[in-house]
């Protein structure tokens, strides 16, 4: 794996890449409180990752917003 390819995480798609961990939390949260299971990992170019299962991308993304979202994550 190069420097700036983040990890595969199996049955997990990444739904967002904020700036700071901070943003990543907030998300996580955002999530959870709507019923959508999260988990926050390393991501490429020192960012952060938000995956959920791939059968809650779409609603998860659409939870998150545009501004979070990279579109090159998956």
């Amino acid at each position: 794996m190069g420097e700036n390819e983040a990890p595969e995480f199996g049955l997990l798609v990444t739904v967002a890449q904020p700036a700071t961990g901070a943003d990543a939390e907030s998300l996580r949260r955002r999530l959870t409180a709507n019923g959508i299971r999260s988990t926050v990992a390393p991501g490429t170019n020192g960012r952060t990752r938000i995956l959920v299962f791939r059968e809650n991308a779409a609603h998860a993304r659409r939870l998150v917003g545009g501004g979070a979202l990279d579109p090159s994550a998956e």
